[in-house]
């Protein structure tokens, strides 16, 4: 599985146990934007109409992801940035103070416009050392929904590509 380097950020909670029900479900996932269609597609209106109530649908789509955001904030205090990523867990670092074994239900946030965020259940493996000589924790995923295991490996092999791509474009131009 491809670990790649990240700057992303999130949200986690504590659990007692992993077999704890999840409390964010309602994540929008990079599945659901792609395939996402547009319901006036056909419809028996003129093309400006059209234009504007797209652009509407997109502003209102905008307004309940940041509020979805802001309730899960409330419910997931601990403040997480993510400094690498894979379809089988992550590393990051926080604040707060984390303890090897713990269990955290963490919220990905993958992209901003459209916001974009998978959930995972997950366990602290161990500290780890991360840039600027900080400490990180590493988690491997105990429970992910399949659909959202999917968005992630999508976004880490699409991140993969886009760091290979500007190497070499970085080489090139040293040449």
């Amino acid at each position: 599985m491809a670990i790649v380097p990240v700057q992303l950020r999130g949200m986690a909670r504590r659990m007692d146990s992993p077999e704890e029900s999840a409390m964010f479900s309602g994540a929008l996932t990079l599945e659901d934007v792609k395939d996402k269609k547009n319901p006036l597609d056909g419809a028996d209106m003129s093309h400006a109409l059209k234009e504007f109530l797209s652009e509407l649908n997109m502003k209102i789509d905008a307004i309940l992801n940041a509020m979805t955001k802001e309730a899960a904030q409330n419910d997931f205090p601990i403040k997480i940035r993510i400094h690498y990523l894979s379809g089988s867990g992550l590393v990051f670092s926080s604040a707060d103070p984390i303890k090897s074994g713990e269990h955290l239900e963490i919220i990905i946030m993958l992209g901003q416009m459209p916001m974009v965020m998978v959930t995972a259940i997950s366990q602290v493996v161990k500290a780890v050392k991360i840039p600027g000589d900080k400490t990180g924790f590493s988690v491997h995923f105990v429970r992910i929904r399949t659909d959202h295991q999917d968005a992630l490996i999508q976004y880490v092999f699409q991140e993969e590509r886009r760091q290979i791509r500007e190497k070499k474009e970085r080489e090139i131009t040293r040449r």
